[in-house]
């Protein structure tokens, strides 16, 4: 190849067609967004925090018939936490339950109870599965 054929990238040339050359500057919006009127006597809402994410499962199988529901998704809270809180839910809602893992197993269904106890711990039940 010949050096009058080489593009340069020395950075002074253009390569050709600037694909954003067409549009207008003045289509784009510029400078801060507008600042939401407050009506006379009302406080803004506060920043809702979200609250971490739990399934919340029934499992039958391997279990001789037994059922069993599982909290899975706590693997972000400690071992003493998740302790902690197996204790308070099986406190709550008088029944036996493990700590296994990431999750916590308790005895029969569950599921109804565990989203009225969760919410008030900052967690969100979902029910998954079946």
């Amino acid at each position: 190849m010949k050096d009058d054929q080489r593009v340069s990238t020395k950075g002074g040339d253009s390569l050709g067609h600037n694909p954003f050359g067409g549009l207008e500057v003045g289509a784009f919006w510029r400078g801060e967004p507008p600042a939401p009127k407050a009506e006379a006597g009302k406080t803004p809402k506060p920043v809702k925090t979200t609250a971490r994410r739990v399934d919340v499962r029934r499992e039958k199988s391997g279990r001789g018939g037994k059922t069993v529901t599982v909290i899975a998704g706590l693997g972000y809270l400690g071992a003493a936490e998740r302790e902690q809180l197996a204790r308070e839910l099986r406190r709550s809602l008088g029944v036996g339950g493990a700590v296994k893992g990431g999750s916590i197993e308790l005895q029969g269904d569950q599921r109804d109870a565990l989203e009225t106890l969760l919410p008030a711990r900052g967690l969100r039940p979902v029910r998954t599965g079946g």
